[in-house]
């Protein structure tokens, strides 16, 4: 992405004299959609993954709720 943006700031943001940098950049969005659509759906598929999914950043907020709604506070303490 830098250097997309480096070629875009020197052609005055001019989408054409840096294509192929736009392309590079689109393709990789493309990979990593695809790469995050297909881990997400495996760990939705198999609830037992699902516990052991952890990525740098933490869990995503789909799998927290996810979790959440399996695993409900208890409304009694006894």
């Amino acid at each position: 992405m830098n250097i997309m943006l480096t070629c875009l700031k020197a052609a005055d943001y001019d989408n054409y004299a840096c294509e192929q940098e736009v392309q590079k950049f689109y393709a990789c969005v493309q990979e990593y959609d695809t790469n995050n659509a297909v881990v997400k759906n495996m760990v939705k598929a198999d609830s037992d993954q699902a516990h052991k999914f952890k990525n740098k950043r933490g869990q995503p907020a789909w799998l927290t709720n996810k979790l959440l709604k399996e695993y409900p506070t208890p409304t009694k303490i006894e």
